[in-house]
């Protein structure tokens, strides 16, 4: 994932006042991964697979559509 599109996830958590313990708590992560998803960096997770249904899952809980975060 581009930093662009990693900072919009970011940027849509922040502008819906949730903060990084509450999506985690929500999205059964731990905070350095939705950390991580922010920054677009996959190394907090176990292997490419599950940084993608993680980015996937966090962009369908933020509401922002696939097409705008480069998910296939």
């Amino acid at each position: 994932m581009d930093n662009a599109s990693a900072s919009l996830l970011a940027s849509a958590r922040r502008s819906k006042g949730l903060s990084v313990e509450f999506a985690a708590r929500k999205l059964l992560l731990s905070t350095a991964q939705v950390r991580a998803l922010g920054q677009g960096d996959s190394r907090a997770f176990y292997n490419q697979w599950f940084y993608q249904q993680a980015l996937r899952n966090y962009a369908q809980y933020l509401e922002v559509p696939a097409r705008r975060t480069c998910l296939p």
